[in-house]
């Protein structure tokens, strides 16, 4: 895990510099990092990255359909196999992540509450669940997320929830399937004005080559004077190469894993008539 500070008063003056922004309606926009890295775009606005995609997006996981309560850690949902980067040992590697404890857990689907909303539907994945109150456990406050695709896509999107404090950090990593970094960017600074408003910000990749395997998501603003240590995530979206023959997922699999190792299963389109085969 990388641990970095952006100090409160590096806040305050950025927080000042954003205020000019401000509307009748409370709400600051969010600062534009829409920049391309290598084969990889990065989004912050939703309408952007859909516009981009051209509609294209295949898959969708809103949590909507899973009960609360339910634990994804080490689950398959609509062909994404999810994971808290330091609970045990990952079977799919990473750049950075190995084994350990050092992260929230379970990777908990909740029912939106004050303070962390649902951004679709009424359910969110909420890593540690319902406890939200600052610093009151602080095993709860390192809400980090990895995403790995069980077929390579070409773009992925999802909403960020964070609680309010004036701002929080991000470190976000895009992985291809053979682990080669397509992005990387330790420092996604998120800064909002100090509202009883819940922050949202949307993150999205859209790759040239077809081959985002893996999204590492880094929260690491664990202090304990504000309540953005504690973020939620939702309305994942994702392209699948796959859907240019006319191949879906069908929704909301999930496919029970055995510890650490999830329960495979080889999914492809061997008759070529644009539907899922599962060997």
């Amino acid at each position: 895990m990388r641990h970095r500070r952006f100090s409160k008063t590096m806040r305050g003056l950025a927080l000042v510099i954003f205020l000019t922004g401000f509307t009748l309606t409370g709400i600051v926009p969010w600062p534009a990092w829409d920049t391309a890295h290598a084969a990889v775009t990065a989004y912050s606005v939703r309408g952007a990255f859909l516009t981009d995609l051209g509609g294209a997006h295949t898959g969708e996981v809103t949590f909507d359909d899973l009960a609360p309560w339910t634990d994804v850690e080490g689950q398959t949902v609509d062909g994404i196999y999810f994971k808290t980067p330091w609970l045990g040992c990952d079977p799919y590697g990473g750049s950075t992540y190995r084994c350990g404890t050092q992260t929230s857990a379970p990777l908990t689907v909740i029912t939106g509450i004050t303070g962390m909303p649902a951004t679709t539907g009424a359910n969110l994945l909420s890593p540690g669940g319902t406890d939200i109150a600052a610093c009151s456990d602080p095993s709860l406050d390192n809400d980090d997320l990895v995403l790995h695709f069980m077929e390579p896509v070409s773009a992925v999107g999802l909403d960020v929830i964070l609680q309010i404090d004036g701002g929080s950090n991000l470190g976000v990593r895009v992985l291809g399937s053979s682990g080669n970094i397509l992005y990387d960017e330790p420092d996604v600074q998120i800064v909002m004005p100090i509202t009883p408003y819940t922050g949202v910000r949307f993150i999205g990749f859209i790759s040239d080559t077809e081959d985002i395997a893996r999204v590492e998501i880094d929260e690491y603003d664990e202090e304990c004077t504000g309540y953005d240590a504690h973020v939620g995530y939702d309305s994942i979206v994702y392209a699948d190469p796959l859907n240019e023959e006319g191949f879906t997922f069908s929704p909301n699999i999930i496919l029970p894993g055995t510890g650490s190792t999830p329960n495979s299963v080889a999914i492809g389109d061997v008759d070529r008539d644009g539907i899922g085969d599962m060997a």
